[in-house]
């Protein structure tokens, strides 16, 4: 294979899961961007909330909470480095 595609990098463990955790992160990121969005237009409205949307918000609150965790879990994968 390193024959036909010899601009491959050598794969290197320590690399890849540095370059997983990166990816994860930023998918990390835009789900936490894409619910803070939607918490923020539920509130815009300015008005009393329904029961309903009082549900979602708590929900979607624990989903920001739970991927801040894992964001954090995240972290020191992100800085590992090939020797």
């Amino acid at each position: 294979m390193n024959a036909i595609l010899p601009f491959l990098p050598v794969y290197d463990a320590a690399g890849a899961r540095a370059a997983a955790a990166v990816h994860a992160d930023a998918h990390i990121g835009a789900a936490l961007d894409a619910l803070s969005d939607a918490v923020g237009a539920i509130y815009a409205t300015r008005r009393a909330l329904t029961e309903a949307e009082q549900r979602s918000v708590a929900l979607m609150r624990n989903a920001l909470v739970a991927l801040s965790h894992a964001r954090n879990l995240n972290e020191p994968l992100m800085i590992e480095r090939a020797p």
